[in-house]
């Protein structure tokens, strides 16, 4: 399993952290799963309490039934990363986007699962343009 994030879903990423100064903007992933992979195709950027929110992710999908595939955090802790540990985010891609030095951003895919516990499992997360190996 892995995601791709395309180009105008990376700009939309960049704006906000151009735009969010130190604070840590989160959000929810539009797109679609085909073949074991997660399409992002357009990001929502919000308040961190609101994008992990099962009324706020009902709502988005509402407007366009089946987009939400995830969720993005910048920055998030271990605890950040837990407030997406909820029944509703099973299956969902969360994407932790950091920002570098130079203003570049990295991400780190994990696929929310359930196994007693709720889990994060690695994903890779590929750019259009830029594919890993």
């Amino acid at each position: 399993m892995d995601a791709f994030l395309t180009r105008d879903a990376l700009r939309t990423l960049q704006a906000v952290a151009l735009l969010s100064g130190s604070a840590g903007p989160a959000g929810v992933l539009l797109g679609h799963v085909r073949g074991g992979r997660y399409l992002i195709e357009a990001i929502v950027a919000g308040e961190n309490a609101k994008a992990s929110s099962l009324e706020v992710q009902t709502r988005l999908d509402d407007l366009d039934p089946g987009r939400v595939i995830g969720f993005f955090v910048f920055s998030p802790t271990v605890a950040g990363r837990r407030a997406f540990a909820k029944p509703h985010a099973c299956g969902k891609l969360f994407l932790a986007v950091k920002k570098g030095r130079s203003g570049g951003l990295g991400f780190k895919g994990y696929h929310i699962d359930y196994d007693g516990r709720f889990v994060f499992l690695p994903v890779a997360v590929n750019r259009e343009g830029k594919m890993k190996k």
